[in-house]
């Protein structure tokens, strides 16, 4: 299985990398599965580079199911193991989170 959909940035010092390992997992024609992982490196939150927050790897899980060329159902899951982080000082994220719906294209 290779990576793809990579995408890296510096922003203030901070790296972020999310990959798509392999491009999709596609059990069926009508299924697909799509694991997400987030690494975000060591940064700084504040001015000056004072308020150091540590580095952390969020995994999310995506799939969807076409019902027929016009509908899909589709599910999101995001840090489903519970990552414990800091987007800013003394702000933490939410845990697992799941999102999920009926979508219809024409």
């Amino acid at each position: 299985m290779g990576f793809t959909g990579s995408a890296i940035s510096v922003v203030g010092g901070a790296t972020l990398q999310t990959t798509h390992p392999g491009s999709t997992l596609a059990p069926t024609d009508q299924w697909m599965i799509e694991p997400r992982i987030t690494y975000v490196s060591k940064r700084y939150s504040g001015n000056n580079e004072t308020s150091p927050l540590d580095p952390y790897t969020r995994i999310d899980l995506y799939t969807e199911y076409k019902i027929d060329p016009t509908w899909k159902v589709y599910a999101r899951g995001e840090n489903i193991f519970n990552a414990q982080n800091q987007e800013a000082l003394n702000f933490g994220t939410t845990g697992p989170a799941p999102y999920g719906g009926v979508s219809a294209t024409w």
